[in-house]
Formats: C-alpha cells, structure tokens, sequence
C-alpha cells in the first residue's frame, strides 16, 4: 500500500539567487556519420527523444546539419520562460551547436569574463553561457566550469563532434560505434530508436555485474553500447576513426596535505556551505531528501540558513519494518529546522509492483534495491511541487563513513599487514586451516591474502568466485572482478601513500561504486518522476580536498568521518553527529517470502534464460532453498539474480 504524509500544495522558489537560472534538467541524443554514408533523419531524432520524454516532458527540439551528417535531440523538463535556454543552441554565425543535460554552477561568473571579451548573451541561460565557452576554449572548456553535465558540442566548420561528462559521473551518457556511426543519448534506451544499433547481451561482462552489482564504465550489459567515463572527453572528426576518450581530471593531489586538521576543518566547511548555496540557483522550487543521518542532515541545516522560507524535506520508510527505519531522526531534524516535512510508506507490494518500471527505467540493471524507494521519495518531491532535491551522496565515500570500511581498516591493521608479510605457503596454510569454518567474506579475505590481492575490493560485491564458479563456471575469471580493481588500486598507487588505507579505498569506491552505481540510481530514479538530483558533497572542489586530507584525519580514535563531523559540528546537535549509522538499505531478505521467492520461480527459470545457460539452476534452486529454510542470508544475491532476469525479459523477451 502507498502513503503518502503532509503532502501540501506545491511549493514556491524562495531561492537566494536572482532568477534568472532555468533548470536544464533534461535528456540529450545525437547521430553522427564520421564515416557512414546514411545521412541523419530527423524521425530518428524524434523517436530517440520520445523515448526519454519523462527527463523532459515539457520541451524539445532538433538540429540537423546542412550536410545530414550530424543530428542532435533535445528533451527538457522546465517551469517557467521556456524560451529562454532552449536548445540546441547554436552561436550567431552558427558554427557551434550545443545540446547539454546538467547545471553550470559558475555559469554568472563565467558569464562575466565572456563579456569582458565582447560576448553578446541573448538569455540569462548557463546553456549559452557554455556553447560560448566552448566557442572561445574548445575541448578545455570542461575544466573551466563547475557543475554536472553530458555535453555534445558540433563545430559545422571543422566537422567535430564533441562529447563530454562532468568530472563525478553525475550526468551519465551512452554511446554506441556501428559502422561509421556514432549514437549517443541520456539514456541507453534511446539507442534503440536508431536503425544502426540493435540490443545483444553482453555476456563477456556477466561475472562483473554479478560480482559488483554493476559494470564499470566504459561497458554495459548490452553488446556495443558504452558509457563515456566520469571526467572524459573525447572529439569525433567526420572522415575519420572513433577516438579513445581522454581524462581530463584527476582529483589525487600531487602531494597531502600540510595544514593544520583545523584549517582543513574550515576549509572544508566553508566550500560545503558554497556548494549548497551554489546548488540553490534555480528558477524552481526545491528541497532535499533528509535521513536525518549528519550528511543529509548537515545539507538541511546550510538550506535553513540560506532560503527566506522553510526547507521542502523528504523521507521514505517501510511499512511494520521499524529496524529499516529512520523516521524519527529524520523527524527530530525537520523539527531542529523547522522544515515543511513530507514522509512516504512504502511496503513489499510497492516494491513488487514498481519492479517493472525498475528495469525500464534503469537501462542497465543495476542491482541495488535502493532504487525502489529512491523512486518514491523522488515521486513524492514531484507530487509536492518540488522540482529540485539536494541529496547527501559521495560523502561517506570521500570522508571514509561506511561502518564495513571502517571494518576492513581494523582487519587491514591487525591481520593483513604482519600476514602479508609471511611466506604464501603459510599464508595458504590459514587458508587451509581457517578457511572452512568461517564465512564467505572471511574466506575470501583470506584467499586474497594468499594470491597476494587486494583486502578490500569495493562495498557491493555479491558473489564471491568460490559462489560463481559453482553458479556459473563459464563466467568465473579473474577479470570478472580483480581486474578492474586493481586497475584502479594502480592508478592511486602511482602518486598517492599505499598505507593510507581510507584514502585508497575511498578512491576505488569514488572511481567505481559511486559513479556507475550509486549516482546512476539517483539519475535515472529521479529523472523518472521529472525530479533533478544535485549532489552538494561532490562539488569537484571538495572532491579534490577530501583526496588532500590525510587518512588518519577521516577517522580519528575509531571515529568514522571524524574531520567532517568537526566540520558541520556548528550546523548540527550532538545527537546527530554522533548517533550510529543507519544507513540507506530495503529490508530485501525480510521481504524473500512476499516477493523474491514467487519472482524467482517465475524468471529465474524461464526457457528463455535456461536457453541461455548463464547459471546452473539445480545451483540457483539450492540458493533459493537455503534463503527459505533460514540457514543464511542470501537475500542480496538472489536479488541481484532476479533483477538481471526481470532486465533481460524486458530487454529481449518481451
């Protein structure tokens, strides 16, 4: 059943920044022919942005090349002055054409240096303020602003084709290469519409989606469909190949740093408070999800003090599941800031009835339950006029808050340093006699030990090797899952402290988790009520200060996100900034008899799949029995099962 609590009348914008910014939330696609011999349709365009038409339901529009080699699709979700901003835009003497999803934070101050330069502007947009931008910069234009966005620029002079996502992966964007073709949009399901690109599994990527809830960009579940990565670019010339795109920031320092652990405090407390206040320029109403948990908490309390009116906050529960909960704090915070308060109950029948939008809207399965009511907060933001929500991800990955990290540092420290110091043969001989009378990630831990891996390889691995090689022996390799890790492990290693366990885990979890997992559920679960998510902690200068800040400040005599915590101490009681961590989570197992068990004797032993062989069903029966019978917990892992068979039915069944 669905409630809704204190759902009033849509709100106003009582923003502290003149109005003159229109939200550019939105959905963006294109065609190009760099070396293809069809030209560009205009029905294509059409089709494509039809298909994306809840990230803008309010406005559209096409640009197609004088020559049909290049065509771009716009879709925008606006309030007011839809004329201003409209896109694609293109420059007065109409060399560059620019269609663009996201927000320029510093587009007034960006602005003013243009038109110190000469720059006429027609509209108070941050869109024109960007397609100038480029028009001056190029390709560096990306490293000038502040913001979240996918960018598509076209140069009709030197056919170009320019694409870019902002530097945390806020804004996704997807692109397929078919023969001399380039398609990109907002959303994979937009890449469908295009004749040249046809859905196939991808199932040299299966053991990573099963082993990390996710892909890494730049691969999807679907053959020949990429995702840019966060902080690329790349440049398209027609007649030419696909280039490989390029980094264009990094947020390691060259060096940590050395001011005090106060100056650091004031700093990171002053660029916060920016941030927020940056992320309040809109000519919309907003307000933000609140836990009541310091992050979002904190987030709250900076809006209290900048908006003439009370904060719009939003939260959602579980029905007769108080352990999931986390009304209460969430209540006692709108209560401290005298927030206009909005609360929505979800139970088992609203996450089973939501599931078949789930997969649609997801593109890609991701395999976190948290997107269920993720959506319905968001729907509920929507119901009551809010257009804009600020949200609290990034900061427990920056600021080392996740209690199974602070976890694995005290294993790391009393177990992993001395152990891998010993010979392999007494590190296999643990393994040997540990190894059967502990669990799954206890052994695991120490199989690593043994081959000489990695202690921690990410906060949602779901199935071990020892599981998959059982559940499906053909995706079992080590690229599935270490691979890609240790990629990243190197390209910290390069620069940064190995012994610095916070900070280097806090970069595999920033380069990996957070960008293709935990911000594509914001986008694509937001965007699918018409709401725009903006991330407060992941302002790009914070980023780079958290990298700067020593491990050992993150968490200080067993205090996880110590130097944070110190940080919004001004804006927060202590009830808050010390009360355990809850976390954002979906009582999944609780909900196996009601949902999981009927969904999974429905899809995960279709013929369609068994065709497949992807996994042995004699094993994937045993896993749903131990579920039943209560000898463990494998909520998560059937979950992920499921979701990747509820996507494929929807996807390539029906």
């Amino acid at each position: 059943m669905f409630e809704a609590v204190a759902v009033p009348d849509p709100v106003q914008n009582h923003s502290p920044w003149p109005r003159k910014l229109k939200p550019s939330m939105c959905g963006i696609a294109g065609a190009f022919q760099f070396n293809g011999p069809q030209p560009v349709e205009e029905k294509t365009l059409r089709a494509m942005a039809d298909a994306m038409v809840h990230r803008g339901p309010d406005d559209e529009g096409y640009y197609v090349s004088q020559g049909r080699e290049l065509g771009l699709a716009f879709r925008r979700l606006s309030i007011v002055d839809l004329a201003l901003g409209h896109q694609p835009m293109s420059t007065p003497d109409g060399r560059y054409t620019l269609v663009f999803n996201g927000e320029i934070y510093n587009h007034l101050e960006i602005r003013a240096e243009l038109e110190a330069k000469g720059v006429a502007f027609k509209t108070h947009s941050d869109t024109e303020v960007l397609l100038h931008l480029y028009a001056h910069q190029g390709a560096s234009a990306v490293e000038r602003v502040n913001g979240m966005f996918a960018i598509a620029v076209w140069d009709a002079e030197d056919k170009t084709l320019f694409l870019a996502r902002d530097r945390m992966g806020i804004k996704p964007l997807y692109y397929a290469v078919q023969n001399g073709s380039l398609v990109f949009a907002s959303e994979i399901k937009c890449l469908f519409k295009h004749p040249q690109v046809t859905r196939e599994l991808n199932q040299d990527e299966l053991a990573r989606y099963f082993t990390f809830l996710c892909l890494p960009a730049p691969e999807t579940l679907f053959a020949g469909v990429k995702k840019l990565r966060a902080g690329h670019r790349v440049t398209i010339k027609a007649g030419g190949s696909f280039p490989a795109p390029e980094r264009y920031w990094n947020p390691l320092p060259t060096a940590q740093s050395t001011q005090t652990e106060e100056a650091l405090v004031e700093e990171l407390r002053d660029l916060l408070h920016t941030s927020v206040k940056d992320r309040l320029m809109a000519d919309v109403p907003f307000g933000a999800f609140l836990s009541g948990g310091v992050d979002s908490s904190a987030i709250v309390s900076i809006m209290s003090q900048l908006l003439d009116r009370p904060v719009e906050t939003f939260s959602v529960g579980y029905k007769n599941d108080s352990a999931f909960n986390e009304f209460q704090h969430a209540r006692d915070t709108a209560k401290r800031f005298g927030t206009n308060h909005h609360e929505v109950v979800i139970d088992h029948n609203d996450f089973k009835d939501f599931l078949p939008r789930l997969v649609h809207h997801q593109d890609e399965p991701i395999a976190d339950p948290v997107c269920v009511p993720l959506y319905y907060v968001a729907e509920l933001a929507r119901k009551s006029g809010v257009i804009v929500a600020l949200v609290g991800e990034g900061a427990d990955e920056l600021f080392f808050g996740y209690t199974f990290l602070n976890r694995v540092r005290r294993m790391v420290e009393k177990w992993w340093r001395p152990l891998s110091e010993t010979p392999t043969w007494m590190r296999a001989m643990a393994l040997g006699m540990v190894g059967p009378f502990v669990d799954l990630d206890r052994r695991d831990f120490l199989r690593r030990l043994k081959d000489g891996g990695e202690p921690f390889l990410g906060g949602a691995v779901t199935f071990y090797p020892e599981e998959l090689k059982r559940l499906a022996p053909r995706l079992a390799s080590d690229r599935s899952r270490e691979a890609i890790v240790r990629d990243l492990y190197a390209e910290y290693d390069a620069t940064q402290p190995k012994d610095d366990f916070p900070n280097r885990a806090g970069y595999l979890e920033t380069m990996y988790r957070l960008p293709e997992l935990l911000l594509m559920r914001v986008d694509k679960m937001t965007m699918a009520t018409s709401v725009e998510g903006r991330v407060p902690f992941l302002d790009h200068r914070i980023v780079e200060l958290a990298f700067r800040i020593p491990g050992a400040l993150k968490v200080k005599d067993e205090v996880p996100k110590s130097i944070l915590k110190k940080a919004v101490a001004p804006y927060l009681p202590d009830s808050i900034i010390h009360r355990k961590k809850v976390g954002f989570h979906v009582p999944v197992t609780r909900w196996f008899e009601e949902v999981l068990a009927p969904m999974a004797d429905d899809v995960l032993f279709s013929p369609e799949l068994e065709k497949l062989g992807i996994w042995d069903q004699k094993v994937v029966k045993e896993l749903l029995a131990k579920q039943k019978a209560g000898s463990g917990n494998y909520g998560m892992r059937i979950w992920s099962l499921v979701n990747f068979g509820l996507w494929h039915r929807h996807w390539f069944e029906e």
